[in-house]
């Protein structure tokens, strides 16, 4: 798929996506939940979901809330994951504070998505960061969040935001880093970056950008986990509270790990030089994204 392809007539390049599924999980209510009880569980599905669909997704519904950080200061969780009945999924999740009817705090807030059609990947999955579409909160009502429409994509201003940020010389390093790391990985190993979750989707986002169709599908990532309880992924992201203390485990720094702290800039052993990736993201960084498709169209023929 060509993600960067001009469409006719005038506007921005837009995406839209085909019909999917999703749910949205967090702290119910008694009445307010599907199951009708009274604590986590799915606040509602989707019609035609089918419900026992939802339940096998639960556990991918998950969100490290921390109590020391304010709802609007805490990282987020974008996550593109494969279950191994259902195919892949894209998870968003945020906090919200304190439970509805509650005093205690610790609340969160999940949009789950599923049935996301054959041709989507992880660098689509990566372009909805910041997706206005997202459902983010209750609305603590009988009736559930308001109607959620699909998402779309407009990939002139994410192809706009990836050259920009590509020209700065530490931001570059620090991507070119990435990608020779996610062409090393093997199948144990994953790519972990600190930083605040905005800034290591942004670095995902430059990765995906630059691979090929299949390798785009496999670039499976959380931009927020915890490291007690790593999610199998290719790429996973971290937030450190107070960065001035916080850091990996010293052994994440050791051959065998690809670790990026962004706070600090510091990062694990360099992996190995990769020919493609010092070609391919100068072009990135020059000539955008339609320019790279069409070197990866090249080497498919």
């Amino acid at each position: 798929m060509d993600y960067f392809a001009k469409q006719p007539g005038p506007g921005p390049r837009l995406k839209r996506q085909p019909l999917m599924h999703h749910f949205y999980y967090t702290w119910c209510r008694a009445e307010h939940s599907l199951s009708g009880n009274a604590g986590w569980g799915i606040r509602s599905v989707s019609p035609g979901f089918p419900e026992h669909e939802a339940h096998q997704l639960v556990p991918n519904a998950n969100y490290q809330f921390l109590d020391t950080v304010s709802p609007e200061n805490s990282p987020v969780r974008l996550a593109y994951v494969k279950h191994p009945e259902l195919g892949y999924i894209l998870i968003h999740a945020v906090a919200i504070g304190q439970c509805p009817g509650q005093s205690r705090g610790g609340n969160y807030f999940v949009h789950c998505l599923t049935d996301l059609g054959e041709n989507f990947d992880g660098f689509e999955a990566i372009c909805h960061w910041s997706s206005p579409s997202w459902v983010v909160e209750d609305f603590d009502s009988p009736s559930g969040p308001p109607p959620w429409n699909a998402p779309s994509l407009n990939l002139d201003s994410i192809e706009e935001t990836i050259g920009k940020n590509l020209k700065k010389t530490e931001y570059f390093e620090s991507a070119m880093y990435c990608l020779e790391a996610f062409l090393t990985l093997d199948d144990d190993q994953k790519l972990f970056i600190a930083g605040q979750s905005a800034e290591v989707a942004q670095l995902i986002r430059v990765v995906g950008a630059c691979l090929p169709k299949k390798r785009k599908k496999e670039m499976t990532f959380s931009t927020y986990d915890s490291l007690d309880s790593p999610p199998n992924v290719k790429i996973m992201g971290c937030f450190f509270v107070d960065p001035a203390t916080e850091d990996f485990p010293p052994y994440h720094y050791l051959e065998g790990f690809f670790s990026l702290n962004t706070y600090t800039q510091k990062r694990s052993v360099a992996p190995p030089t990769s020919n493609f990736a010092r070609g391919i993201l100068p072009l990135l960084r020059d000539y955008g994204g339609g320019q790279v498709q069409i070197i990866h169209d090249f080497i498919e023929q």
